[in-house]
């Protein structure tokens, strides 16, 4: 789900670690999730979104959870959709054992995906930039932290992709041609492409609108079809997949019917990703 915070606001964080205690996604829906503690309060879930430049919370659990009010923002979903007006605010609270604190967010009643559990919002994994490696196991659900010199992975890493909103990415090959893809926890499918860059695919069936997506400034067409040819994303070979197309992202993304099989690592200080298969 690529939302993306406009408007000077920083992301940055501190993050304390209690090793006798683990971090944990839930995985049983569609989007990973996470229990998160603020305070006193009861905890509540959030998705955990790579997808997303920074954290989001409904203005209901803003209030419920006493959160300060900063001030005006902007958010826009995608490329080149418009600006939507806002609130900031900051978060400090605990998943499992990992702290962060002087976490900014935005305050910001947009749709959120349908889900069995009430959503208080979007926690950008931004939230654990404080120089540590982050690793999102999506088989197992197991987040960890480490220091960099102690936990650097096997293998080159991929650059984070963009400039003022880089998102953690992954080098992909269509057919020969090599393209950046996000890792998108916030896309429930297994790759979704730029509608405008159609042309560039070679397609097994043409395709056919599905559906609409919701996005956080309206809902946009989603198309469906079959590329012809393989696609290569790391360790996998994808023959002739199925994929989805959508007006408003800027590059291709590989959502959660691909993650589940990743140990993606982020290093968000130095803008870089590993991925490795999951074992399960």
């Amino acid at each position: 789900m690529p939302i993306s915070l406009v408007a000077g606001l920083a992301l940055m964080s501190a993050v304390a670690i209690d090793d006798g205690h683990a971090a944990q996604m839930e995985l049983s829906g569609q989007r990973p999730m996470v229990e998160v503690r603020f305070g006193d309060h009861d905890p509540v879930w959030m998705i955990f979104d790579t997808g997303a430049s920074g954290s989001l919370i409904l203005p209901q659990f803003a209030t419920m959870l006493d959160l300060p009010d900063l001030g005006e923002a902007a958010i826009q979903s995608g490329a080149g959709g418009d600006l939507i007006p806002v609130r900031r605010t900051e978060l400090s609270g605990h998943v499992g054992g990992y702290e962060f604190t002087g976490t900014q967010a935005v305050v910001a009643d947009i749709p959120l995906p349908p889900s069995d559990r009430p959503i208080a919002g979007i926690l950008s994994p931004r939230a654990f930039a404080d120089g540590r490696l982050l690793s999102l196991n999506f088989a197992t659900g197991a987040i960890s932290l480490a220091d960099e010199d102690a936990a650097i992975p096997e293998g080159s890493p991929s650059p984070f992709e963009g400039d003022q909103r880089p998102l953690p990415s992954v080098h992909a090959t269509f057919n020969g041609v090599q393209r950046l893809c996000h890792i998108d926890t916030g896309a429930p499918g297994t790759l979704t492409l730029p509608w405008q860059d159609r042309e560039a695919f070679a397609f097994e069936t043409a395709p056919v609108q599905s559906g609409m997506a919701t996005l956080a400034n309206g809902q946009r067409p989603i198309y469906r079809a079959q590329l012809s040819g393989d696609v290569q994303i790391a360790f996998l070979t994808l023959q002739d997949p199925e994929v989805h197309l959508l007006e408003g992202i800027r590059g291709c993304n590989i959502g959660m019917g691909l993650l589940n099989q990743f140990v993606v690592t982020l290093d968000f200080e130095n803008r870089q990703v590993w991925v490795a298969p999951a074992d399960g």
